[in-house]
Order: structure tokens, then sequence, then C-alpha cells
């Protein structure tokens, strides 16, 4: 009798100890599964605090872009309406670029810039005996180069015509690679500034009827893959 109640008392302890290893690892489980779960939420919270960082800075950009492409669109503007030394040509491609920066094509518009500027430095230069002996042909590389060491356009304008120019090249062999929307905008309005500076540089009058033309098809003696 007392042999079977010791039986059943070590039996009854094995039970239990086996539901206290059981609870044990439950209870060791809830635990491992709540570090988790806390772990998960931080993850989550530090997530989402960095995509509302990520669409704050997003929209401050948006927000910046737009009031920058309204501040194209106000100089646009007034240099259309108000600019009387624009000649009848370049107020008729400034008013394309108009249109292309209402419908945000930025990059468009950029290249009715380039075509301005080009024109405009091949008026300027048109007497200009060193730029012919040194270049012989009027590239708009070239033009722009001459620019810069004449001191016609300064660093920050030489840096945005030349990305303007290469810009064109990109279009012209198809391998145009997107610019960055600030870029772009920045150009713009550099570009404005440029034209209105190269405008009142022009010959006037008689003698910009007698402008004599550039050499054309001649041996270039400056070497050049750009244009």
């Amino acid at each position: 009798m007392s042999k079977n109640k010791t039986t059943n008392n070590e039996s009854n302890n094995n039970w239990l100890a086996a539901i206290g290893v059981v609870i044990a690892v439950l209870f060791w489980w809830l635990i491992k599964s709540n570090v988790k779960k806390d772990h998960k939420i931080k993850s989550l919270q530090k997530e989402r605090d960095h995509m509302k960082d990520e669409l704050l800075q997003i929209s401050m950009i948006i927000d910046e872009s737009i009031d920058l492409t309204n501040e194209v669109k106000v100089r646009l503007n007034r240099l259309l309406s108000q600019e009387q030394e624009l000649g009848d040509k370049v107020k008729s491609e400034l008013a394309q670029a108009f249109v292309l920066v209402q419908l945000r094509l930025m990059s468009k518009a950029l290249l009715s810039m380039a075509k301005i500027i080009e024109e405009s430095l091949k008026s300027v230069f048109s007497r200009d005996q060193e730029f012919k002996r040194k270049y012989k042909q009027p590239k708009f590389v070239w033009l722009l180069e001459h620019a810069k060491e004449t001191g016609l356009l300064d660093k920050s304008e030489y840096h945005y015509a030349n990305g303007i120019r290469e810009l064109r090249n990109e279009e012209a062999h198809s391998i145009i690679e997107s610019k960055d929307s600030s870029w772009e905008v920045t150009s713009l309005l550099v570009a404005m500034n440029i034209i209105v500076k190269l405008e009142a540089k022009k010959p006037k009058g008689l003698a910009a009827m007698l402008l004599p033309p550039f050499p054309s098809k001649r041996k270039i003696n400056h070497e050049s893959k750009n244009v």
C-alpha cells in the first residue's frame, strides 16, 4: 500500500514537472513572441517616421519646384511683354519656350534657349577677328569658350550655358538623360539673363545688316568632339 502511494506520488510529481516544463516553455515563447512584436512595432514605427520624413522632403521639393517653375513663367512673360530691346526672332523663340514651360517640358524649353544663345553669340562675334582667327567656324562650344575668355559670360553663366549645350548634344544623339528639375529651372533663369545680355551686345541698324558671314566648310584648326 505504501509502495503504491509512493509510486503515485512520483507519478504526480512527474506530471507536475512536465506541466511545469510546458508552462515554462509557453511562458518563454510568449516572452520571446512579445519581444519580437515589440521589435517589429518599433521597426514599423521607425519605417513610418522615415517615410513621413521622406514624404515631407518630397512635398517641400515639389513646392519649391512649383515656385521655381512659376518664377520662370513670370520672368519669361515679363521678358516678352516688357523687354523692348529683343528682336522679333528672339521674341518668337522665347514665346515657344514659354509654351513649353507651361507644359512643364523644361528640357525642350532649354533646347529653345540653346538655339537663341547660339545664334546671339554668332551675331555678337560676327566682327570678332580674334574669334575667326582662332576657331574659323562658329561652333556653339567655341562660341561659349570665347564668350568666357573675353568676359562676356561670367563663370556661372558659362557653366549653365555649357550644360544646356551638352543637353542639346545628348538630345541630338538620342541618349538624353533626365536632369535634376532644379538644375533645369535654374538653367532657364540663367539662360534668360544671358539672352538679354547678348541682345544688348548685338550690332544694331545698318551694322547688323552688313554683318560679314562666318566662313563655312573650312578646315577647323581647333579640335573638339563637341559642337
